[in-house]
């Protein structure tokens, strides 16, 4: 039995629209992937590292790549990890501080050095369970984006 023009058509439409579907999801989603591998890598350094106790919480986790500082053509990496204190164990800024000073974590790609741990504190913030809130901040900038369009 032999398929009608307009079928053949049809076939030949839909044979075309998948082949622009793949190139599409070749060149958008795959130059992603080693950034994203590197990022899994590099955000795990901090999420591994162990808290100060057993009574401090993760609140959240946050990751982004691409760019954070400059104008283009470069992927930057940012891990913030929020954490609440328990008052009860009497946790302050200075024990934090002095707990996390001399940590340094791998680089993105870690032939590259360390990266030291930065501490912010949400000074703004005067929640009802007295908790003590901060965030672990590691960054990295200036990789090379290559075709990765979150590096543009």
């Amino acid at each position: 039995m032999q398929k009608s023009v307009a079928t053949r058509w049809v076939i030949r439409g839909l044979k075309v629209l998948l082949a622009i579907s793949v190139l599409l999801f070749l060149i958008f989603y795959l130059p992603r992937v080693p950034n994203d591998i590197a990022m899994y890598r590099f955000a795990h350094n901090l999420y591994d590292y162990p808290l100060l106790d057993d009574s401090t919480k993760e609140i959240n986790r946050y990751e982004k790549i691409g760019l954070i500082v400059g104008n283009g053509n470069h992927c930057d990496f940012l891990v913030i990890r929020t954490l609440a204190a328990s008052p009860v164990d009497a946790i302050t800024k200075e024990k934090i501080k002095e707990y996390y000073r001399d940590v340094f974590l791998p680089a993105v790609y870690p032939e590259h050095g360390k990266v030291k741990i930065m501490i912010s504190f949400h000074e703004n913030v005067s929640p009802a369970d007295g908790m003590l809130y901060y965030d672990l901040i590691i960054a990295d900038f200036g990789y090379p984006a290559g075709l990765d369009l979150r590096g543009h």
